[in-house]
């Protein structure tokens, strides 16, 4: 009988001892993404928890080619300390230029004096941050970038469009349908090329959209996409002054279109959507005569009526171009791009919003005061994220060549700074007219 007993305590003992892994490796949080971008700073926290009242050295392996050790807090440096303790380990995944289109497959390996090591998978494709630009008014190709991580163009670029015919490209947009991201860019011959993209960035298959006006009829000048009960196209025509609202089918072609020839505009150079404080999807467009004009929608994404020019007091003599918006320290800002009547007599404009998406009157300021002693025309602005950074792209489409593109940090309160060309030595032959991202 006391043997018995004796059995079922060591058997007591065994069972509540190994019934807890004695080291343990958990995470990483947030998980392993299956994409990665290069030149983006990414940061993973592994933790380990040590469950034996010994401490070990600790060192990790396996990892290179854009994934680094980084220090974190609770990191375990290179020590595990005696149980029970938890501290972790952080990575830091920032793949290069150099990885884009490959598929990355490592084994994070930590060692602890000589046992089973901790292992963890790591697997992910890497794409690019790719700047496209529109490099003059008759341009019969798009110039693809790479971003660099503080969001400067690349030196070299390449053509975006290389099986693409047309007469004078213009604005262009990317827009996902379905779960598949498409390039949709405007022909002023009266063309809309709606595109699938390769992995490296650049376009294929381009194919004119089936329902529009027809090559010849209209000279489409800037888009923009919005969702409301379905998501639309929305395109101007800065020489008829009308707007169009283009239906998508499945497969991201426009399928038929509504035209607004009394929306009150006369020639508008883009279109831009913006949600104001109360919840309520506005569009915006910008007017060569000198407005911009708000236009209300209904929940079918039809416009509701004429539209209104904004501020409706006090607003600059400006030639809008182009609209892009950004939030800074919870304030919601407009960004008017001003093309000027003369050289050098354009700008940029930062519009403080109201709560019904209205400009403020008498609140759109120039923005940097000075682009240089000789001015600049700006054309189009865009505002793009870069490693948690936000920076503003002005195309400033002068009337020698070469033109500019500018990466413009934003500052607390909301004004453009420290302008920079970008790239340093633009093309010779560049008279930029617009920049997108992907």
């Amino acid at each position: 009988m006391k043997q018995a007993v004796a059995f079922g305590m060591i058997w007591l003992f065994c069972s509540s001892t190994f019934a807890i892994e004695p080291v343990v490796l958990s995470g990483p949080s947030p998980a392993i993404s299956s994409v990665y971008t290069a030149n983006t700073s990414n940061i993973v926290i592994y933790t380990v928890n040590n469950n034996v009242p010994n401490g070990f050295p600790l060192s990790v392996s396996g990892i290179s080619n854009g994934i680094q050790r980084t220090t974190v807090a609770g990191d375990c440096g290179n020590t595990l300390a005696a149980g029970p303790s938890t501290c972790n380990i952080g990575l830091n995944i920032n793949p290069s230029n150099g990885q884009i289109g490959s598929t990355i497959n490592q084994i994070l390996k930590i060692d602890y004096q000589g046992r089973t090591p901790l292992t963890s998978p790591i697997s992910f494709s890497v794409s690019g941050i790719f700047a496209y630009v529109t490099p003059d008014l008759f341009s019969t190709a798009i110039d693809q970038f790479l971003l660099d991580g503080q969001g400067f163009l690349s030196s070299s670029y390449t053509s975006a469009t290389r099986d693409l015919t047309a007469q004078g490209l213009g604005q262009m947009t990317f827009a996902t349908v379905n779960g598949v991201q498409y390039a949709y860019i405007l022909d002023s011959g009266g063309a809309v090329y709606w595109c699938s993209i390769h992995e490296d960035g650049s376009f294929y298959n381009c194919t004119i959209t089936s329902s529009t006006p027809g090559q010849g009829n209209w000279s489409p000048r800037g888009i923009d996409f919005a969702t409301f009960d379905n998501q639309y196209a929305y395109i101007v025509d800065a020489n008829n002054g009308n707007a169009y609202q283009f239906f998508l089918d499945s497969t991201g072609n426009f399928s038929q279109y509504i035209v607004y020839n009394n929306l009150g505009v006369s020639a508008p150079n883009n279109i831009a959507f913006a949600t104001d404080a109360n919840g309520e999807q506005q569009s915006y467009i910008a007017d060569g005569t000198g407005n911009v004009f708000l236009c209300q929608m209904q929940s079918n994404g039809t416009f509701l009526s004429t539209c209104s020019p904004t501020p409706s007091s006090g607003a600059p003599s400006w030639t809008p171009f182009s609209i892009a918006f950004n939030t800074v320290n919870g304030i919601r800002y407009a960004y008017v791009a001003d093309n000027g009547s003369t050289e050098g007599g354009g700008n940029v404009y930062r519009c403080n919003l109201d709560t019904d998406g209205s400009f403020i009157n008498s609140t759109c300021i120039k923005t940097p005061p000075m682009i240089n002693p000789h001015g600049w025309n700006p054309y189009d602005i865009t505002i793009k994220t870069v490693n948690a950074k936000t920076y503003a792209y002005v195309a400033d489409q002068v009337s020698s060549m070469p033109g500019n593109i500018y990466r413009c940090l934003i500052d607390q309160n909301g004004l453009l700074t420290d302008c920079e060309l970008t790239p340093t030595n633009p093309p010779t032959n560049w008279f930029p007219t617009g920049i997108a991202f992907r």
